[in-house]
This record gives structure tokens, C-alpha cells and sequence, in this order.
């Protein structure tokens, strides 16, 4: 996972409301804010998606939305971003909502 940046902050919306996933705070990589350490320690990010996919099938595609975030303790880390679209939908640039979102319970 790289950190080009020394710190992160709370992803917020078009509003400047923090947002989230299943009440899990989302995180990205910011020039100023929380230290890394508030996010504690990873998680299993596949766990997660297998306790909380409406059907074992629909696993890859979630994977696949999530492939840049990192589960941890206190909140998903995007840690890259090469699939933005569930970054984009969060953050209001985009209001394409992905359709893996309702593969999700």
C-alpha cells in the first residue's frame, strides 16, 4: 500500500459531510490531517465482503469495487485509485451509483 502523502483525513462528500461504507468511515491519503495510525490495524477485506454479500457469486464484483480500499479497524483506507467509481459515487463527482453497491446487504 503506498502513502505518498504523510498524512489523511475523513473522505467527505459534495456537502463536506464524511462519508462511509456499511458505517465504516472512509480515508484517503491528504498533505494534512490524522496520522495513520488512527486506522489501527487491517482487517480481512475478503471476510468482509463474504459477511456482507447478499449471494457467495456476486464476490468477484464487489472485489473488483473495492480493489483499492483497505480494510482496517476504524475505516476503509483507499489506498489507490485505479476503480474510482465507488470513490466518485461517495464523494458526489459522480452520481453513477455502481451496481455492485446492491450486492451488498
Amino acid at each position: 500500500m503506498s502513502r505518498p502523502m504523510e498524512k489523511l483525513r475523513r473522505a467527505l462528500n459534495g456537502c463536506a459531510g464524511p462519508i462511509s461504507l456499511k458505517g465504516i468511515p472512509i480515508y484517503h491519503n491528504w498533505s494534512k490531517g490524522e496520522d495513520y495510525s488512527i486506522l489501527g490495524q487491517p482487517l480481512n477485506k475478503d471476510n468482509w465482503i463474504r459477511e456482507n454479500i447478499k449471494n457467495p457469486d456476486d464476490y468477484d464484483a464487489v472485489w473488483m469495487m473495492l480493489a483499492d480500499w483497505v480494510l482496517f479497524e476504524n475505516g476503509w483506507f483507499i489506498a489507490d485509485y485505479t476503480n474510482k467509481s465507488l470513490y466518485y459515487y461517495k464523494t458526489q463527482i459522480s452520481y453513477k451509483r455502481p451496481y455492485e453497491l446492491d450486492y451488498i446487504q
